[in-house]
């Protein structure tokens, strides 16, 4: 039996150009094909081209996919710091900037709070706090940029009945480590909520980011994955949200410290390049805060540098740009950031009551006479009394404070744990928290916001809240403590004090403690007057998730400056996808491919059509020792 393709007769062998090289001159000698080919290559080319000269920088606001990229791996921002290219892919886009006025001293004039909820021509943004105690989520929400490079977005938390709109959920999420199939029925109120809290119709173009702290940073990298893909796999199941893998991420404390240092300066509006203009690297803008914030069990601080700091202090000064070009450096900065574990202020009562116990259990085993179970604690509130349960044989102690805040100042001096600082106070150099260097400041030009128990300690019972003044700071302190606690607690009964009883009892050490971490752990000047502790601003409470929307959000107004400048010429679609994007990702060549392919199939199939009448006899026979085709007809 003859075994024939396209009219010609199969033989076996092994080479097979004897067979198929007369039909590819054959093809190859039409025009059309010549024509074809020519056209296809010139085309990939100009593609090519097209896109090499429309730099993919110009790629904005396209969600960004790649599984290699450092978003899927759910990397923070520390492990960003050595890798530039790194840093260039982050979605942490910033616009942000609500032109605050200011008044004669430099400080930002509060703002008219607006009811975002009743505006319909607005793009939100989520942030999930994932905290130790509780999940919170914080909705913001802007306008459409103005389109000027220089401006960035006006973000505004979201508020209804001129109250934000914020939910928090208990307990922390890194509870269920043992059971993270837990996490869906946990979330879902909190996504309901913000669901009904965004128009529907905005559902799809809402950013969503979840953000964990200091409770999923004390969890294993194994229970960490296996809560974050379950937040993943919820959100997803739940809610329309924009959202990857890459939204969800374990952030270490100094990434928590640069995003409270970009939402107290884009809340003051500092970021902007409009007020008290300085010369910073040849461009015109205003100064910037540093930031403190004491919580309770860690410290963060975070200020501006200059940039050479950044080859003295690598993994602690970053560059960021909050501007959306890479083009203009207008909104580019170097942080110097560091943060102290244990020197939060629940962190560091904890020591000292240890330290306190401790000592006196040793006083009681040497089995000296008139050795009591009795302690005098300067730290806290006089005639205060408080017992104790040591982790040993021994009974209880009954801590008895005296109040005498110098004393207890003395006291703290050793919690600073600067005995190896020798003499590093010189020059750029700057002895610190833990015998750790950091640039040195000048007081003369940098203000800091302090923060949580900067505020409370000062604002809660001595009612001192905003300008720090060092010496009425701790002569309202000594006041207190030395107040005896009878008559305090008539005070806190009387409703005089805005605390609760556990901070009257800790108010005594921890006004020492603040006051000792700043001016003998900081350094900062006993004269300094640019401190000022805040817990809200423009009627706003100050948290790092607005520097977390702040930073994720950078590029959008790019939409807005294309939009203008007629870069994008297809309005009828999204526009999350220009030209230049389907250049890059290799979409036009596949097409062009496949249409060269399918001509080719075409050619073959008109070829076989008319290969009929091609002479059989100009193919000769071959023998195979494997098997013979033949052509019994011949």
């Amino acid at each position: 039996m003859a075994i024939t393709f396209c009219g010609l007769p199969l033989r076996a062998h092994p080479d097979l150009t004897a067979t198929l090289l007369p039909w590819i001159t054959q093809t190859c000698k039409t025009n059309q094909t010549r024509i074809f080919l020519f056209a296809g290559v010139f085309f990939i080319v100009f593609i090519s081209v097209f896109a090499f000269f429309h730099s993919s920088s110009q790629i904005y606001n396209a969600p960004i996919t790649n599984d290699n990229s450092v978003f899927r791996n759910r990397k923070s921002l520390d492990f960003l710091y050595y890798d530039k290219s790194a840093q260039q892919m982050l979605d942490y886009s910033d616009p942000i900037l609500v032109d605050v006025p200011l008044d004669p001293t430099g400080a930002a004039l509060p703002l008219k709070v607006i009811d975002t909820s009743q505006t319909v021509d607005l793009s939100y943004g989520v942030v999930i706090d994932c905290g130790s105690s509780g999940s919170r989520a914080f909705i913001y929400s802007w306008k459409r940029h103005s389109g000027n490079a220089k401006d960035l977005l006006q973000i505004k938390q979201v508020v209804k009945n001129n109250k934000p709109v914020v939910m928090k959920i208990t307990p922390g999420i890194s509870t269920y480590s043992s059971s993270p199939n837990s996490v869906n029925s946990y979330l879902r109120p909190l996504l309901k909520f913000i669901k009904d809290s965004i128009p529907p119709a905005k559902h799809k173009d809402t950013q969503l980011y979840v953000l964990c702290t200091a409770g999923m940073r004390m969890l294993t990298k194994k229970h960490q994955g296996l809560i974050l893909d379950k937040v993943e796999s919820t959100i997803h199941r739940y809610t329309d949200f924009q959202f990857s893998n890459s939204h969800v991420e374990v952030i270490s404390g100094l990434t928590e410290g640069l995003y409270f240092w970009l939402a107290v300066n884009y809340m003051y509006g500092n970021l902007q390049q409009y007020h008290h203009p300085v010369q910073n690297n040849g461009i015109d803008r205003s100064p910037t805060f540093g930031v403190l914030d004491m919580g309770g069990g860690s410290l963060q601080i975070a200020y501006e540098v200059e940039g050479e700091m950044r080859e003295l202090y690598p993994k602690h000064v970053l560059e960021i740009d909050v501007g959306c070009t890479d083009k203009s450096h207008g909104h580019a900065y170097n942080v110097f950031l560091d943060t102290f574990l244990h020197k939060g202020g629940n962190a560091a009562r904890d020591m000292y009551e240890k330290d306190l116990i401790s000592n006196s259990t040793e006083k009681l085993s040497s089995h000296s006479r008139n050795v009591s179970n009795r302690i005098h604690d300067p730290c806290l509130p006089k005639d205060f009394t408080q017992t104790i349960t040591p982790r040993s044989k021994y009974e209880d102690f009954t801590v008895i404070g005296t109040g005498d805040f110098h004393l207890c100042k003395q006291k703290l001096v050793n919690y600073l744990e600067k005995s190896d600082c020798k003499d590093y106070n010189a020059g750029a150099k700057n002895c610190i928290l833990n015998s750790r260097l950091a640039p040195r400041i000048d007081f003369n030009k940098t203000k800091f916001i302090g923060m949580s128990e900067f505020f409370y300690s000062m604002d809660d019972i001595l009612h001192m809240g905003g300008i720090y003044d060092k010496h009425h700071f701790e002569a309202k302190a000594s006041e207190f403590c030395k107040t005896p606690w009878n008559i305090s607690y008539q005070k806190y009964v009387n409703g005089v004090y805005h605390a609760d009883k556990k901070r009257m009892t800790l108010q005594c050490f921890k006004s020492a403690w603040v006051s000792t971490v700043l001016h003998q752990g900081l350094n900062f000047p006993d004269h300094y007057k640019g401190l000022s502790s805040v817990q809200h601003i423009n009627g706003s409470e100050v948290h790092w998730s607005w520097g977390a929307i702040l930073y994720k959000t950078r590029f959008l107004p790019l939409l807005e400056i294309q939009r203008q400048s007629n870069q994008i010429y297809h309005p009828f679609k999204s526009s999350y996808y220009p030209a230049a994007l389907l250049a890059h990702s290799g979409v036009l060549i596949f097409m062009c491919i496949t249409i060269v392919l399918f001509y080719l199939l075409l050619s073959l199939i008109k070829f076989c059509v008319h290969s009929r009448g091609i002479k059989r006899q100009t193919l000769k026979r071959v023998g195979s020792s494997f098997a013979h085709f033949v052509n019994e007809e011949v």
